[in-house]
């Protein structure tokens, strides 16, 4: 990555975290793939500020680390004494990332805008959506055929001999 390229990404973030403070709201849209079938490429997300108090097992949250954003779910909130830190793990990876703490918490996601709807997340998971995220987390194959079943329904055209297109995996969220 150029040092420009570089720069222009941080003034990004530093920009939303900025509004994310004084605002209490942002909107951004979602550009990974490490929320599968969660959260798609394209979807509109609202995140809300929050306190690491509020958060539960089972909310999405936006944290920084390592001068980059991570939208990911919450699978253990840790309450240790004094301090409580937080377990995420993207619903497609298959490792849980490294604990959180208050100071990287930046918001919870509150809505997806998906299409011309917004829709509210839920914590509790039926086993549905657990036998998707282990298939996504698992199989390379399944995330790419989603994501190709994905970019045709976006498109509006989903002729059933067209081949799925290559996917990107640039992922700003990881």
């Amino acid at each position: 990555m150029t040092d420009v390229v570089r720069d222009r990404e941080l003034h990004k973030q530093n920009l939303a975290e900025e509004v994310l403070r004084s605002q209490g709201v942002l909107r951004l849209r979602v550009a990974g793939t490490s929320m599968l079938p969660t959260l798609w490429p394209g979807d509109l997300v609202s995140i809300e500020r929050t306190r690491i108090g509020a958060v539960m097992a089972g909310d999405l949250v936006l944290y920084q680390r390592d001068r980059r954003f991570f939208l990911h779910r919450v699978v253990e909130r840790l309450d240790l004494g004094s301090s409580t830190r937080l377990v995420t793990q993207g619903d497609a990876l298959p490792d849980r990332d490294v604990a959180i703490s208050g100071a990287e918490v930046l918001g919870r996601l509150t809505a997806v805008r998906r299409r011309d709807a917004w829709v509210i997340p839920v914590r509790k998971l039926s086993a549905l959506r657990r036998l998707l995220f282990w298939m996504v987390r698992h199989s390379e194959l399944f995330k790419d055929f989603l994501l190709g079943a994905h970019a045709f329904r976006s498109r509006g055209i989903a002729p059933s001999w067209a081949p799925l297109p290559a996917t990107s995996r640039s992922n700003c969220w990881n």
